[in-house]
């Protein structure tokens, strides 16, 4: 495949993104006049895995998942109610492994591709907590200790331990 080059939605002059999943910034001059060479930028990956980009719009810092950037660009924009499907089940950022399609038909086709993980818990990329934390935690309430005191204690915030308190997290540990 020959790799092409359209302007990202929204960024039309100043960013650029690839069939091939690149994303690069363009030669232009910034808002004092001076000369800015374009290049090709570095994704980082958000608690996903999917590969994330930072562009700035009117001086705000903005993270785009980069596979979005490549289906408005490439295919148009999102459709009411559509998200982002990789078509073979794996990350990779080309134009033909995207399309739009439904909530329930992503899930289909992750279950077939053997994508669909469990995030649940400490199994999620952004857990300070574990498993084995959330009885001993059930029984520090129970016994009266303070939300704050808890939240010091494992290094997390007291909404967090309000949250196992009132069975809105963690509900997956007996």
């Amino acid at each position: 495949m020959k790799e092409e080059w359209k302007d990202a939605v929204g960024y039309e002059g100043v960013y650029q993104v690839s069939n091939m999943g690149k994303v690069r910034s363009v030669n232009r001059k910034d808002a004092c006049g001076h000369q800015r060479k374009g290049r090709v930028l570095r994704p980082s990956r958000d608690s996903d895995g999917y590969p994330v980009i930072v562009l700035r719009k009117n001086n705000k810092r903005i993270s785009n998942r980069v596979h979005h950037l490549i289906l408005e660009a490439f295919v148009g924009p999102r459709p009411e109610g559509m998200e982002c499907c990789h078509i073979d089940g794996t990350k990779r950022n080309v134009s033909t492994n995207l399309e739009w399609n439904t909530h329930s038909k992503n899930i289909l086709d992750c279950t077939k591709h053997g994508t669909n993980v469990d995030n649940h818990g400490s199994k999620s990329g952004m857990s300070k907590l574990t498993e084995e934390d959330i009885p001993n935690i059930r029984d520090e309430l129970a016994a009266g200790f303070f939300l704050r005191e808890i939240g010091e204690k494992y290094g997390v915030s007291r909404s967090t331990i309000s949250d196992i308190k009132q069975g809105k997290t963690w509900t997956h540990v007996e």
